[in-house]
């Protein structure tokens, strides 16, 4: 591909500098002896018809680490981070070159086409330039205007209670899914700070605006509204597979859900949303 006269200029200043060619010793990860087994395990479902085991070693085995704790690991991403900025420091500039031309390709203020709702209001979403993150809004049905924004994301990463949690990250925010309660009155959604995928449900007062102190934590991110007090969700299983819904009422405590279903086989996962009139409950798996 032929870069613009300016871009490979730039390309060729950068990737002939002396500081790009400076000899800088890359971190190296150390060698714990780990072996792993594939195949048949005892106690671990490896599928219907798992082969006979076979053993090989892996001595940077310790390098996972789940738990994301492990200091000898983390120093590791620490070094590697600074190498790597290091070795790419000449490159800032033509990253921010690269960065506006690409940008300079997307129409970053933009809607989505409203969808109408049982509940007299229709919604959408907006993205709007220098923002990271969607604004969603509605209005009445057939109304030109009196727009109301119901959430916006880019406030979401400032709310006190992700500071509480430990592990927030400012520049990280996943909102999953956004569903009003069937009178609009109430809006639920699913954000995960942590990059893992692990959604907090937080619920807001739409007509107040005000957030409600009610949660429920370690949930696969699916919202499922049955009535104005009751909500559907999914549970994650200990490898992260969305297997459970359970109902919550609204005002009662996370310990006091019930479960309705459980999809106990390993190859499926399972999610939930209700119908658009709000008459039924689907649950997939």
């Amino acid at each position: 591909m032929r870069l613009p006269s300016k871009l490979a200029t730039l390309a060729a200043a950068f990737t002939t500098s002396p500081r790009m060619m400076s000899a800088v010793a890359p971190p190296i990860a150390k060698r714990v002896p780990h072996t792993v087994t594939f195949g048949r395990v005892d106690g671990e479902n490896r599928g219907p018809n798992p082969m006979e085991p076979l053993e090989l070693s892996d001595d940077l085995f310790w390098i996972r680490d789940d738990s994301r704790k492990n200091e000898d690991m983390l120093q590791l991403l620490r070094d590697e981070n600074a190498y790597s900025q290091h070795k790419t420091s000449t490159l800032d500039g033509f990253r921010g070159t690269l960065y506006d031309e690409m940008l300079s390709h997307v129409q970053e203020d933009d809607d989505t086409h409203p969808t109408p709702a049982a509940d007299g209001y229709e919604y959408w979403s907006r993205t709007t330039k220098g923002k990271s993150f969607r604004v969603y809004l509605r209005r009445p049905r057939g109304s030109a205007g009196e727009e109301q924004t119901i959430l916006d994301v880019n406030e979401v990463p400032s709310l006190q209670y992700f500071k509480d949690e430990g592990g927030w990250d400012a520049s990280q925010c996943d909102v999953h899914a956004v569903e009003t309660s069937p009178s609009g009155r109430l809006l639920a959604y699913a954000v995960d700070g942590s990059g893992y995928e692990t959604y907090t449900v937080r619920l807001k007062e739409l007509g107040s605006g005000v957030e409600m102190e009610e949660e429920i934590r370690g949930t696969g991110g699916s919202i499922a509204w049955a009535d104005e007090r009751t909500l559907f969700y999914v549970k994650l299983d200990a490898q992260h597979r969305p297997f459970e819904v359970w109902r919550h009422v609204i005002g009662t405590a996370q310990a006091e859900d019930v479960r309705v279903f459980e999809e106990p086989d390993e190859l499926f996962n399972v999610d939930c949303w209700t119908s658009r009139d709000a008459s039924l409950l689907f649950i997939e798996s």
